[in-house]
């Protein structure tokens, strides 16, 4: 079971929820399995002011090694998230990135830096998206997730690909959809219960981060493109307006 997702959709609490309760598979968590993908965050995190590697990427190696060589069936769980939230999101992770450029002498974040920096890289946002799933899907796998409806009332949509199973599931429906998706795809007697893990709260970036995610906002032309784009349209058609509420001007 490999859970193959973008960063800060949720993917940590289905990662150790399922490596407890589906203790007699091999389950992995990572980010990247294309070459290309790979090497880009590799080049991404030595270039950085953290100059270094993190776990997730040298399994992701690893793994691609091994893969190569592998002819059985492996599952894959992918998880989305509304591309805005999920961009703010996942800068206070890598906040590191930038350490030289946002950390004061007292080591402390200077807000104002921080809130130019992500201003400036918002609009971008689904793009950031749209490659991620061209690149290690639809390249890696063959799998077009557009090529057919997202069920929004079921909560989650099954691909299957040769020997590829694809589980994808948004991260704003994991609390209802969890249980029945994981029945259905594990083909289990009952489904699993998801327990919550790497809450943001509990980071020590979240006291900046409550003081500035309600600063946030995005040019008008920026957010309608966002909302405009196919990754919005196919996957949160029934978030748009409070996308727009949310972060405009």
């Amino acid at each position: 079971v490999i859970i193959l997702t973008p960063g800060k959709v949720g993917s940590s609490s289905v990662y150790y929820t399922l490596k407890k309760k589906l203790n007699k598979n091999y389950v992995f968590h990572i980010h990247y399995l294309s070459k290309q993908g790979i090497e880009k965050s590799n080049n991404s995190h030595l270039k950085s002011d953290r100059k270094s590697l993190p776990l997730h990427l040298l399994i992701s190696k690893i793994l691609y090694k091994k893969l190569m060589k592998y002819d059985g069936q492996l599952n894959i769980i992918t998880l989305i998230r509304e591309p805005i939230s999920r961009e703010i999101s996942g800068f206070f992770q890598n906040i590191d990135f930038h350490k030289n450029d946002l950390e004061g002498k007292n080591l402390l974040i200077n807000d104002f830096e921080t809130l130019k920096k992500i201003n400036k890289i918002l609009p971008n946002s689904q793009k950031s998206i749209t490659n991620w799933i061209k690149t290690e899907l639809l390249n890696n796998f063959e799998i077009d997730i557009y090529s057919s409806n997202y069920p929004k009332e079921i909560g989650f949509k099954i691909f299957k690909k040769e020997q590829f199973n694809l589980l994808l599931t948004r991260m704003e429906d994991l609390d209802s959809s969890f249980k029945s998706s994981t029945k259905v795809f594990f083909k289990l007697d009952k489904g699993i219960e998801l327990e919550n893990y790497n809450v943001g709260n509990n980071k020590y970036y979240s006291k900046t981060y409550k003081q500035l995610k309600n600063k946030i906002n995005i040019n008008d032309d920026a957010l309608n493109s966002i909302i405009k784009s196919q990754y919005v349209q196919h996957f949160y058609g029934d978030y748009t307006d409070e996308i727009t509420k949310k972060y405009s001007n």
